[in-house]
Order: structure tokens, then C-alpha cells, then sequence
């Protein structure tokens, strides 16, 4: 089966920091408020692909897709998944800590409101906003690549 562009790890590594870096730009020096809240928004989505995939030490989503309905019995689609919530509750599944950090808990809040469609959104979003959603994005982000430095569940192998 021929590999989809996005699917592999590397796919992933790359775009979360691309995208975040997009969208802290287009935020900054474009005032593009809207378009930066959805490239942040899509930079998490790829950190928590990405952690899937190396706490599962597999190299593209498909496979990610497969150890996930073998050794958790759970059906999904990481290719076409754009929830974050589920997402997350997906990487909590192969190790990931909830926290229960005031700040970690205040990011998952807001930021978990972010959906693939705004990518069509017009309304306007005042500066401030836009900035406090991309402070949320950067604890969230921070601290899901900061997790797969830790020890993986039952002493595992590093990914």
C-alpha cells in the first residue's frame, strides 16, 4: 500500500514545528488571527500523532492504527482524527499522564476547542484572543514532547 503524504512519524515531526512556526508568524507580523489559530491548532494535533506513534515505536499512522486495535482493542482513523480531546484520550491510552496541573488542565480547555474547520473560519478574533489561545497551544505543547522524554509505562523501551 502506497504511504499517504502526512502519514509517517518523520511527516509529523516536521509539521508540528512547521505549523506552530507558521502560526506564531502569521499571528505576529501578518495579523492573520484566524489562519494562526488554526496552523496552532494543527501543530497540537501532530505533537499528539507524533507521540502516538513513537510511544507505540511505529513509523506512520496505519501501523499506529493497527498496534492500536491489537494491543488496546480500540477502531480508529489517526489519518482523518482531527479531535484533539480524542486524541489526547488515544495518547493517554499508550502513556501519557493527564496532569493535573492548573495551567496544563487551562490549555487542555481551551485548546481543545480547536476544530479542523477553522481552517474556513471568518469571523473576526481580536489580537489578545488569538494570543492567549497560542500561550495555551505552547503549555500543551511543551509539555506533550516534554512526556516522551519520560520512561514509557511498565519500563518500556524509549521511543
Amino acid at each position: 500500500m502506497a504511504r499517504k503524504p502526512g502519514d509517517a512519524l518523520l511527516d509529523q515531526e516536521h509539521a508540528m514545528s512547521e505549523r506552530r512556526d507558521d502560526g506564531k508568524l502569521l499571528m505576529t507580523r501578518v495579523k492573520r488571527q484566524p489562519g494562526a489559530m488554526y496552523l496552532l491548532g494543527y501543530a497540537i494535533e501532530c505533537a499528539l500523532k507524533r507521540y502516538i506513534m513513537r510511544r507505540l515505536g511505529v513509523a506512520n499512522l496505519e501501523a499506529a492504527r493497527n498496534a492500536l486495535a491489537e494491543s488496546h482493542s480500540l477502531k480508529v482513523n489517526l489519518s482523518s482524527d482531527h479531535n484533539l480531546e480524542r486524541l489526547f484520550a488515544l495518547a493517554e491510552a499508550v502513556g501519557l499522564k493527564r496532569g493535573d496541573d492548573v495551567a496544563l488542565q487551562e490549555a487542555r480547555s481551551i485548546v481543545f476547542r480547536w476544530t479542523v474547520d477553522w481552517r474556513y473560519m471568518r469571523r473576526s478574533v481580536s489580537p489578545a484572543d488569538a494570543h492567549y489561545f497560542g500561550r495555551q497551544v505552547d503549555v500543551l505543547y511543551q509539555w506533550v514532547n516534554a512526556q516522551l522524554r519520560r520512561r514509557p509505562p511498565g519500563g518500556g523501551r524509549r521511543p
